[in-house]
């Protein structure tokens, strides 16, 4: 959480950089959430490093699948990590146990390169327990696994079971 000098606020080019700063600064979960997918290099380069230090990462995005996403989900999904659909999915939350970036920016190249976006860095924990609690119970509920075929997985249809994934530092559930 940022103390009281720092910044939270950002725009256009900034938002990536905060992005990679919450999977690098991530101990044990990355969640991002996002309507649309077209990984680029740096996010790739975060990502893997992520799992090489065993961090959970999630990613939730819109079910609606063109090429590139497809391609994005591949490459996710060999990385082992988990790829969710979620129909009419709008919403642009990137965080980590520690931190939330609420942000207009989908994670696609395109949009780090020349989309006019902004974030916030959630600052205050109880915005953030609410944050996080709305992906629990909301988005993880709607979420619908993906084979690596993009359709949906057979073997994880429980969803319930992942009910209290987001989890807080100190690994309470909210």
């Amino acid at each position: 959480m940022p103390d009281q000098k720092q910044k939270v606020v950002f725009f256009d080019d900034e938002i990536a950089s905060q992005i990679l700063k919450i999977i690098g600064d991530a101990r044990k979960q990355v969640v991002l959430v996002t309507g649309y997918l077209d990984l680029w290099g740096q996010l790739k380069a975060a990502l893997s490093i992520a799992r090489e230090k065993d961090i959970d990462v999630t990613v939730l995005v819109r079910d609606e699948l063109d090429q590139k996403a497809q391609l994005s989900v591949e490459w996710l999904q060999a990385q082992g990590i988990r790829v969710e659909i979620i129909e009419r999915l709008h919403a642009k939350l990137y965080l980590n146990e520690r931190s939330v970036l609420l942000s207009s920016m989908n994670l696609t190249e395109f949009s780090t390169n020349n989309s006019f976006d902004a974030a916030i860095v959630v600052a205050d924990e109880q915005s953030q327990n609410l944050i996080r609690r709305y992906v629990n119970d909301k988005l993880m509920k709607l979420a619908k696994p993906l084979s690596a075929t993009g359709g949906m997985d057979q073997s994880d249809r429980d969803h319930e079971s992942r009910s209290g994934y987001i989890t807080t530092i100190m690994g309470a559930c909210i």
